[in-house]
Protein backbone atom coordinates (compact mmCIF):
# COMPACT_ATOMS: atom_id res chain seq x y z
CA UNK A 1 0.00 0.00 0.00
CA UNK A 2 0.98 3.37 -0.42
CA UNK A 3 3.92 4.08 2.44
CA UNK A 4 3.68 7.61 2.83
CA UNK A 5 0.19 7.79 3.63
CA UNK A 6 0.64 4.86 6.06
CA UNK A 7 3.71 6.78 8.24
CA UNK A 8 1.07 9.84 7.81
CA UNK A 9 -1.26 7.55 9.94
CA UNK A 10 0.80 5.47 12.36
CA UNK A 11 2.73 9.33 12.54
CA UNK A 12 -1.53 10.66 13.47
CA UNK A 13 -2.15 7.16 15.45
CA UNK A 14 1.24 7.78 17.46
CA UNK A 15 0.45 10.97 18.75
CA UNK A 16 -3.12 10.00 19.76
CA UNK A 17 -1.77 7.06 21.34
CA UNK A 18 0.37 8.94 23.17
CA UNK A 19 -2.43 12.01 23.87
CA UNK A 20 -4.31 8.85 25.45
CA UNK A 21 -1.66 7.49 27.44
CA UNK A 22 -0.13 10.11 29.38
CA UNK A 23 -4.19 10.92 30.20
CA UNK A 24 -4.82 7.34 31.23
CA UNK A 25 -1.36 6.78 33.44
CA UNK A 26 -1.33 9.77 35.18
CA UNK A 27 -5.22 9.62 36.67
CA UNK A 28 -4.46 8.00 40.11
CA UNK A 29 -7.81 9.19 41.28
CA UNK A 30 -9.98 9.98 38.25
CA UNK A 31 -13.16 7.52 38.14
CA UNK A 32 -12.86 7.24 34.13
CA UNK A 33 -9.10 6.58 34.03
CA UNK A 34 -9.81 3.67 36.90
CA UNK A 35 -12.54 2.30 35.02
CA UNK A 36 -10.88 2.51 31.69
CA UNK A 37 -7.23 1.07 33.22
CA UNK A 38 -8.65 -1.53 35.13
CA UNK A 39 -10.73 -3.18 32.57
CA UNK A 40 -7.66 -2.75 30.29
CA UNK A 41 -5.46 -4.70 32.62
CA UNK A 42 -8.35 -7.46 31.93
CA UNK A 43 -8.38 -7.36 28.76
CA UNK A 44 -4.55 -7.58 28.43
CA UNK A 45 -4.63 -11.21 30.52
CA UNK A 46 -6.38 -13.02 28.30
CA UNK A 47 -5.24 -16.11 27.15
CA UNK A 48 -6.23 -15.45 23.73
CA UNK A 49 -9.49 -13.62 21.47
CA UNK A 50 -10.55 -12.66 18.28
CA UNK A 51 -10.55 -8.86 17.03
CA UNK A 52 -11.95 -7.02 14.40
CA UNK A 53 -9.89 -3.76 13.19
CA UNK A 54 -10.92 -0.90 10.92
CA UNK A 55 -8.65 2.18 9.38
CA UNK A 56 -10.54 4.60 7.54
CA UNK A 57 -8.61 7.93 6.44
CA UNK A 58 -10.14 10.62 4.76
CA UNK A 59 -9.18 13.79 3.08
CA UNK A 60 -11.65 16.61 2.87
CA UNK A 61 -14.44 14.24 2.88
CA UNK A 62 -13.02 11.73 0.29
CA UNK A 63 -12.17 8.32 1.49
CA UNK A 64 -8.12 7.53 0.55
CA UNK A 65 -7.55 4.25 2.25
CA UNK A 66 -9.88 1.82 4.39
CA UNK A 67 -8.31 -1.64 5.94
CA UNK A 68 -10.12 -4.15 7.27
CA UNK A 69 -8.32 -6.96 9.28
CA UNK A 70 -9.77 -9.64 10.99
CA UNK A 71 -7.18 -11.66 13.73
CA UNK A 72 -7.39 -14.50 16.15
CA UNK A 73 -4.45 -14.90 18.15
CA UNK A 74 -3.33 -17.07 20.98
CA UNK A 75 -0.87 -14.79 23.51
CA UNK A 76 0.05 -18.16 25.42
CA UNK A 77 0.67 -20.40 22.40
CA UNK A 78 1.66 -17.52 20.27
CA UNK A 79 -0.36 -18.64 17.70
CA UNK A 80 -2.12 -16.65 14.73
CA UNK A 81 -4.03 -15.48 11.58
CA UNK A 82 -5.39 -13.06 10.15
CA UNK A 83 -6.85 -11.42 7.36
CA UNK A 84 -6.49 -7.88 6.05
CA UNK A 85 -8.25 -6.15 3.12
CA UNK A 86 -7.10 -3.04 1.83
CA UNK A 87 -9.18 -0.76 -0.24
CA UNK A 88 -8.58 2.62 -1.58
CA UNK A 89 -11.12 4.45 -4.50
CA UNK A 90 -9.62 2.71 -7.33
CA UNK A 91 -8.36 -0.81 -5.67
CA UNK A 92 -8.96 -4.12 -3.45
CA UNK A 93 -5.93 -5.96 -2.15
CA UNK A 94 -6.15 -9.17 0.23
CA UNK A 95 -3.29 -10.12 2.62
CA UNK A 96 -3.59 -13.70 4.80
CA UNK A 97 -0.85 -14.08 7.63
CA UNK A 98 -0.56 -16.77 9.78
CA UNK A 99 1.83 -17.48 12.93
CA UNK A 100 2.81 -20.97 13.73
CA UNK A 101 5.19 -23.63 14.45
CA UNK A 102 7.23 -20.35 15.05
CA UNK A 103 6.98 -19.14 11.74
CA UNK A 104 5.18 -16.10 10.25
CA UNK A 105 3.45 -17.41 6.33
CA UNK A 106 1.72 -14.83 4.71
CA UNK A 107 -0.17 -15.04 1.14
CA UNK A 108 -0.94 -12.02 -0.88
CA UNK A 109 -3.96 -12.31 -2.75
CA UNK A 110 -2.10 -11.43 -6.40
CA UNK A 111 0.62 -15.00 -5.92
CA UNK A 112 0.23 -18.41 -4.89
CA UNK A 113 3.45 -18.25 -3.20
CA UNK A 114 3.44 -18.41 1.20
CA UNK A 115 5.98 -16.82 2.02
CA UNK A 116 7.74 -18.24 5.29
CA UNK A 117 9.95 -16.15 7.75
CA UNK A 118 11.51 -18.08 10.78
CA UNK A 119 10.26 -16.31 14.02
CA UNK A 120 11.77 -18.65 16.47
CA UNK A 121 15.07 -16.08 17.19
CA UNK A 122 12.85 -12.55 16.56
CA UNK A 123 12.46 -10.92 19.78
CA UNK A 124 9.36 -8.71 17.60
CA UNK A 125 7.40 -12.06 17.36
CA UNK A 126 7.57 -12.90 20.77
CA UNK A 127 4.52 -11.97 23.22
CA UNK A 128 4.52 -9.19 25.26
CA UNK A 129 4.16 -10.66 29.00
CA UNK A 130 7.99 -11.38 28.68
CA UNK A 131 8.74 -8.23 28.01
CA UNK A 132 6.24 -6.93 31.23
CA UNK A 133 7.75 -9.54 33.26
CA UNK A 134 11.19 -8.26 32.91
CA UNK A 135 9.91 -4.53 33.26
CA UNK A 136 11.66 -2.79 36.28
CA UNK A 137 9.41 -1.12 38.31
CA UNK A 138 11.81 1.83 39.25
CA UNK A 139 11.55 2.25 35.21
CA UNK A 140 8.11 2.26 35.49
CA UNK A 141 7.97 4.91 38.02
CA UNK A 142 9.91 7.12 36.00
CA UNK A 143 7.84 6.87 33.47
CA UNK A 144 4.95 7.45 34.99
CA UNK A 145 6.78 10.59 36.63
CA UNK A 146 7.83 12.15 32.91
CA UNK A 147 4.19 11.15 31.49
CA UNK A 148 2.73 13.00 34.66
CA UNK A 149 4.64 16.59 33.63
CA UNK A 150 2.79 15.90 30.15
CA UNK A 151 -0.33 15.35 30.79
CA UNK A 152 -1.29 18.70 32.84
CA UNK A 153 -5.43 18.34 33.33
CA UNK A 154 -6.73 16.08 30.81
CA UNK A 155 -7.75 13.43 33.35
CA UNK A 156 -10.46 16.13 33.34
CA UNK A 157 -12.08 15.10 30.25
CA UNK A 158 -12.10 11.71 30.95
CA UNK A 159 -15.89 10.28 32.18
CA UNK A 160 -17.11 6.67 32.77
CA UNK A 161 -20.63 5.95 32.95
CA UNK A 162 -22.73 3.00 33.61
CA UNK A 163 -25.07 1.11 31.40
CA UNK A 164 -27.17 -2.15 31.78
CA UNK A 165 -25.79 -5.62 32.88
CA UNK A 166 -22.98 -3.92 34.85
CA UNK A 167 -21.42 -2.98 31.41
CA UNK A 168 -19.84 0.36 31.16
CA UNK A 169 -18.39 3.34 29.15
CA UNK A 170 -15.91 5.79 29.11
CA UNK A 171 -14.88 8.16 26.58
CA UNK A 172 -12.90 10.82 25.90
CA UNK A 173 -13.48 13.93 24.34
CA UNK A 174 -10.72 16.46 23.33
CA UNK A 175 -10.29 19.57 20.68
CA UNK A 176 -8.48 22.62 20.24
CA UNK A 177 -6.62 23.96 22.98
CA UNK A 178 -7.49 20.59 25.17
CA UNK A 179 -4.96 19.00 23.82
CA UNK A 180 -1.12 19.05 24.64
CA UNK A 181 1.37 20.97 22.62
CA UNK A 182 3.70 18.18 22.93
CA UNK A 183 1.34 15.99 21.40
CA UNK A 184 0.69 17.93 18.44
CA UNK A 185 4.13 19.03 17.26
CA UNK A 186 5.15 15.62 17.50
CA UNK A 187 2.24 14.45 15.33
CA UNK A 188 3.47 17.32 13.28
CA UNK A 189 7.08 16.32 12.76
CA UNK A 190 6.20 12.50 12.12
CA UNK A 191 3.39 13.77 9.58
CA UNK A 192 6.05 16.57 7.51
CA UNK A 193 8.91 14.10 7.32
CA UNK A 194 7.42 10.92 7.58
CA UNK A 195 8.34 10.36 3.16
CA UNK A 196 11.38 10.05 4.30
CA UNK A 197 11.04 6.82 5.75
CA UNK A 198 9.41 5.45 2.47
CA UNK A 199 12.81 6.08 1.06
CA UNK A 200 14.82 4.08 3.92
CA UNK A 201 11.69 1.23 3.39
CA UNK A 202 11.85 1.28 -0.99
CA UNK A 203 15.79 -0.23 -1.00
CA UNK A 204 14.50 -3.25 0.22
CA UNK A 205 11.14 -3.19 -1.58
CA UNK A 206 11.66 -5.99 -3.80
CA UNK A 207 12.71 -8.69 -1.64
CA UNK A 208 9.67 -8.34 0.77
CA UNK A 209 6.85 -10.51 0.64
CA UNK A 210 4.75 -7.55 1.97
CA UNK A 211 5.10 -5.76 -1.77
CA UNK A 212 1.86 -5.20 -1.88
CA UNK A 213 1.10 -1.82 -3.01
CA UNK A 214 -2.05 0.10 -3.55
CA UNK A 215 -2.08 3.13 -5.10
CA UNK A 216 -3.42 6.02 -2.75
CA UNK A 217 -3.52 9.97 -3.46
CA UNK A 218 -2.43 10.71 0.16
CA UNK A 219 -2.32 14.12 0.75
CA UNK A 220 1.92 15.52 1.72
CA UNK A 221 1.21 17.84 4.40
CA UNK A 222 4.20 20.45 5.32
CA UNK A 223 2.48 23.33 7.07
CA UNK A 224 0.25 24.31 9.50
CA UNK A 225 -0.32 20.74 10.90
CA UNK A 226 -2.34 20.29 14.21
CA UNK A 227 -4.28 17.89 15.29
CA UNK A 228 -7.59 19.11 15.50
CA UNK A 229 -9.80 16.80 17.50
CA UNK A 230 -9.46 13.65 19.25
CA UNK A 231 -12.59 11.73 20.24
CA UNK A 232 -12.65 7.89 21.94
CA UNK A 233 -15.43 5.55 23.69
CA UNK A 234 -14.39 2.44 24.98
CA UNK A 235 -17.46 -0.17 25.79
CA UNK A 236 -16.60 -2.82 28.72
CA UNK A 237 -18.63 -5.48 29.14
CA UNK A 238 -19.48 -7.35 32.81
CA UNK A 239 -16.83 -9.30 32.77
CA UNK A 240 -14.64 -5.98 32.89
CA UNK A 241 -13.27 -6.91 29.34
CA UNK A 242 -12.94 -3.96 26.65
CA UNK A 243 -15.35 -5.21 23.51
CA UNK A 244 -15.27 -2.71 21.63
CA UNK A 245 -13.30 0.90 21.25
CA UNK A 246 -13.42 3.69 18.33
CA UNK A 247 -10.52 6.75 18.08
CA UNK A 248 -11.80 9.32 15.54
CA UNK A 249 -9.42 11.96 14.71
CA UNK A 250 -9.33 15.35 13.04
CA UNK A 251 -5.69 16.76 11.35
CA UNK A 252 -5.82 19.77 9.63
CA UNK A 253 -2.73 21.36 7.35
CA UNK A 254 -1.65 22.75 4.27
CA UNK A 255 -0.07 20.75 1.24
CA UNK A 256 3.25 22.56 -0.96
CA UNK A 257 0.81 24.41 -3.21
CA UNK A 258 -0.64 26.11 0.14
CA UNK A 259 -4.24 23.87 -0.16
CA UNK A 260 -5.88 22.72 3.07
CA UNK A 261 -6.45 19.78 3.76
CA UNK A 262 -9.17 18.34 6.07
CA UNK A 263 -7.97 14.43 7.14
CA UNK A 264 -10.23 12.20 9.22
CA UNK A 265 -9.16 9.33 11.14
CA UNK A 266 -11.33 6.75 12.10
CA UNK A 267 -10.23 3.78 14.45
CA UNK A 268 -12.17 1.14 15.21
CA UNK A 269 -11.82 -2.46 17.27
CA UNK A 270 -14.15 -4.98 18.32
CA UNK A 271 -12.92 -7.71 20.27
CA UNK A 272 -14.91 -10.78 21.27
CA UNK A 273 -14.41 -14.48 22.36
CA UNK A 274 -12.42 -14.28 25.16
CA UNK A 275 -10.61 -17.52 26.24
CA UNK A 276 -12.40 -18.99 23.73
CA UNK A 277 -10.57 -18.06 20.26
CA UNK A 278 -8.40 -20.79 17.96
CA UNK A 279 -6.30 -19.57 15.86
CA UNK A 280 -6.48 -20.85 12.08
CA UNK A 281 -3.83 -22.47 10.61
CA UNK A 282 -2.82 -23.31 7.05
CA UNK A 283 -1.63 -26.65 5.57
CA UNK A 284 1.39 -25.66 3.17
CA UNK A 285 1.32 -29.73 2.00
CA UNK A 286 1.25 -29.31 -2.22
CA UNK A 287 1.28 -25.33 -1.88
CA UNK A 288 4.13 -23.31 -3.24
CA UNK A 289 6.34 -21.79 -0.72
CA UNK A 290 9.59 -19.35 -0.03
CA UNK A 291 11.57 -19.31 2.98
CA UNK A 292 12.53 -15.51 3.66
CA UNK A 293 15.58 -14.67 5.81
CA UNK A 294 14.45 -11.92 8.27
CA UNK A 295 17.78 -10.06 7.78
CA UNK A 296 17.14 -9.38 4.49
CA UNK A 297 14.39 -6.84 6.05
CA UNK A 298 17.42 -5.17 7.89
CA UNK A 299 18.27 -1.53 6.89
CA UNK A 300 21.57 -1.17 5.76
CA UNK A 301 22.78 2.70 5.02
Amino acid sequence: MNKKLVTMGVSIAVGSVMLFTTAFASMTTATGYETYKSALKSTAAVKNFTGDFELTVKDNGKTLIDIDSALKADCEKELMSNSTIVKSDTEEKRMEMYGQDKKAIIKTDDSEVYNIISTEHDKKFKHGRANKENMNPEEIEAVEKVVDALVGNLQNYVTASNKADDEKEVSVQLSGNQIPAVVNALASLGIKYGHDEERISSRHKNNSPFNHDIKVNAPKLVDDIRIDSVDMKAEINKENLIETQIVNIKVSGKDADGKNHDVDVAIKMALSDFNNTVPDSVDLTGKQVKTINPEDFKHRD
